[in-house]
C-alpha cells in the first residue's frame, strides 16, 4: 500500500486578469468530482489524500502486470479572498481509482467520484499527481 497527499495553494493579485490566468480547480488532477476548471477565481486552495492498494500482481511475457485500488479524497477551494467565510464552499469529493500498471513504462487510470454535480469520471494514462 501507498499512502499519496497533495497540498496546492495558487493565487493572483491585481486587477484586470484574464479568466483564463487565475487558478482553476476541477478535473482529472485536481476535484476529480467536477469537470475540468469549473471552479476559477483569484485564489485556489486543494488537498487530495489517495491510498494505492495493490490487488493484483502478474508476470506476463517478461513484464510485471499489477492492477491496484485507489480510493481517495479531493478537498478544494477557489476563493477572491480567505479574510470572511473561510470554511464555506468547500468542497468535498470522494472517490475510487482503478490503476494498471505495466512498470516502469505504462500507469493506465480510472477515477470515478462524487460532487454536488453529481458523478464524475476520468480516464487517462498516468498518475493524477
Amino acid at each position: 500500500m501507498v499512502f499519496v497527499a497533495r497540498f496546492l495553494i495558487d493565487a493572483v493579485s491585481g486587477q484586470g486578469i484574464p479568466f483564463y490566468e487565475r487558478p482553476t480547480l476541477g478535473g482529472e488532477n485536481t476535484l476529480r468530482g467536477f469537470g475540468t476548471n469549473r471552479f476559477i477565481d483569484d485564489i485556489a486552495v486543494l488537498v487530495n489524500f489517495e491510498e494505492r492498494i495493490r490487488v493484483m500482481r502478474k508476470r506476463i511475457f517478461d513484464n510485471t502486470i499489477e492492477l491496484e485500488i485507489a480510493p481517495f479524497l479531493d478537498i478544494g477551494r477557489v476563493t477572491d479572498n480567505f479574510a470572511g467565510d473561510r470554511l464555506r464552499h468547500i468542497e468535498y469529493n470522494p472517490g475510487m481509482g482503478f490503476r494498471f500498471l505495466a512498470r516502469p513504462n505504462v500507469a493506465a487510470r480510472v477515477d470515478a467520484a462524487h460532487g454536488r454535480d453529481g458523478m464524475n469520471v476520468f480516464v487517462g494514462l498516468d498518475y493524477p499527481f
